[in-house]
C-alpha cells in the first residue's frame, strides 16, 4: 500500500444504525471483522444478532455504531440496542448490548487488530445523553468493561457508573492430545468416568455417541433436550429457561442456522436406541462453548451426562481447538474437568439526576437480593 493510500485507510467515519433493515448493510463484514479480532465469540455473530432481532427486535431498535476506514472496509463494531425498561419504580430509556438476554456470554464491541474505539463509543453516545439516561451493559467481558469504564470516568461529573462481576466463566485450556488432557484430571475422577461407561456397556450393550449432522437429527435432539431439562427444573420446583417460548424459539431458530453454517456441535448419547443425554454447544473459531446439556433421569445412575461431556471435550481437542467454555456458572459439573476461570461483569452508566440515580440504587440493591437467591438455590440443587 503507498503512503496515499495508507493515510485514506486510516480516516475513520462512524456510521449509526437504527434500524434492521440498515443493518444488513453491514452483514456482509460482520463476521470477517469478528474472525479476525479478540473477540471473536459465537454470541456476537452477525447471525446471532439478527436472530435476536428477528425475535426480540420489537420491543426496541437497533443502536449499532459501525466505524469504517477511508477505504471503505469495516474497523469496527459497537452492536447497541435502544429500548426502555424499567429501573425499580422508573421508567428509562436505555442502550443495552444487541444480543443479550438469551444466555450469551462475553460481550463487547469488536474491533480490528490493534484498533480500540472505545472511548469514541462512550463520547458519541454521551454526547447524545438527550436520548438516553442509562447505559445498562450485561454480560460483558470484563476486560471491555474495564476499558468502558475508564472512558466514563473521564466524564464522572455528569455520569456515574456501577460495575459489578456477574459470573465467573470456567474455561478449559484444550492441550494437544485427549491423553494429555485426560492425566490432568484426578484419578479418582478419571477412574469414575472409566467404571461408568464400562457399568453402562456391560449391563445395556454398546453406547452410541453422535454428533447432529441434518436438520431432522437436530429435531429429534431438540425435543429431547428440552424434555430432560423442563423435567429436571421441575423437580426442583421451578421452571428453567426453557419455560420462557421466545427464549426456546431463538435457540431453535439459532441452533438450526449454526448447523447450516457447521457451528453447531450437538452430540446425543444413545443406549439401546433411546436418548439418555444430549449436549447443546457451538464452535467458533477455535472455542467450543458448552450452553446447555441434558439427560433422562432413568439413566442417572450411569452419569450419561458426565459420559457425554467427556466426548465433548474429546472432539474438540480432536478438531484443533484451543478452548472450551463451559460458559456462566461454577456448578460441580463443570469444575470437576479441571477449567481455569474468567469473568463477565455489569456495567451501568448512568446520567447524574436523582430520579435515576435513586432507582439505579433501588435496582441494584434488588439485583443483589435476587443473586444471593440463586446462589442458595444452585447450591441447594447441588446437594
Amino acid at each position: 500500500m503507498d503512503p496515499q493510500e495508507s493515510r485514506r485507510a486510516d480516516v475513520i467515519s462512524i456510521n449509526v444504525v437504527t434500524s434492521a433493515d440498515h443493518l444488513r448493510s453491514v452483514a456482509p463484514g460482520w463476521n470477517k471483522l469478528l474472525e479476525a479480532s479478540s473477540s471473536c465469540n459465537i454470541f456476537l455473530t452477525w447471525e446471532w444478532m439478527a436472530t435476536w432481532l428477528d425475535v426480540f427486535g420489537l420491543g426496541g431498535e437497533p443502536f449499532v455504531l459501525a466505524f469504517t476506514g477511508g477505504d471503505g472496509s469495516l474497523t469496527g463494531l459497537a452492536p447497541l440496542f435502544s429500548t426502555r425498561v424499567r429501573f425499580g419504580p422508573l421508567a428509562v430509556r436505555a442502550l443495552r448490548l444487541l444480543g443479550t438476554g438469551v444466555g450469551a456470554d462475553h460481550m463487547g464491541f469488536i474491533w480490528s487488530p490493534g484498533r480500540d474505539f472505545t472511548e469514541q463509543v462512550i463520547q458519541r453516545l454521551i454526547d447524545e445523553d438527550h436520548t438516553w439516561d442509562v447505559f445498562d451493559f450485561a454480560w460483558m467481558d470484563a476486560g471491555h468493561a474495564r476499558r468502558v469504564l475508564q472512558a466514563v470516568e473521564r466524564h464522572r461529573r455528569t455520569h456515574g457508573s456501577i460495575l459489578r462481576e456477574t459470573a465467573k466463566c470456567p474455561v478449559l485450556s484444550l492441550p494437544s492430545s485427549w491423553d494429555a488432557y485426560v492425566k490432568t484430571l484426578s484419578a479418582n475422577f478419571r477412574s469414575g468416568l472409566r467404571r461408568s461407561r464400562l457399568r453402562l456397556e456391560r449391563e445395556h450393550g454398546p453406547v452410541d455417541f453422535r454428533q447432529v449432522v441434518t436438520q431432522e437429527e437436530f429435531a429429534t435432539a431438540w425435543d429431547a433436550l428440552i424434555s430432560f431439562h423442563c423435567e429436571r427444573w421441575l423437580s426442583r420446583g421451578l421452571q428453567g429457561a426453557f419455560a420462557d417460548p421466545l427464549f426456546t424459539l431463538f435457540h431453535r431458530r439459532f441452533g438450526a442456522l449454526a448447523l447450516r453454517k457447521g457451528w453447531l456441535r450437538f452430540y446425543v448419547l444413545r443406549v439401546r436406541d433411546e436418548i439418555a443425554a444430549t449436549l447443546y454447544c457451538f464452535r467458533f473459531g477455535s472455542c467450543v462453548c458448552y450452553f446447555q446439556g441434558g439427560f433422562n433421569p432413568a439413566w442417572s445412575r450411569h452419569g450419561p451426562g458426565r459420559l457425554l461431556m467427556a466426548h465433548a471435550i474429546r472432539r474438540a481437542i480432536e478438531e484443533g481447538a484451543t478452548d472450551f467454555d463451559f460458559l456462566r456458572g461454577t456448578e460441580r459439573h463443570k469444575m470437576h474437568w479441571k477449567p481455569r476461570l474468567r469473568s463477565d461483569c455489569h456495567l451501568v452508566v448512568f446520567r447524574r439526576d436523582s430520579r435515576i440515580s435513586a432507582a439505579i440504587a433501588l435496582k441494584d440493591l434488588v439485583g443483589r437480593a435476587q443473586r444471593l437467591a440463586r446462589l442458595i438455590m444452585r447450591r441447594e440443587g447441588n446437594s
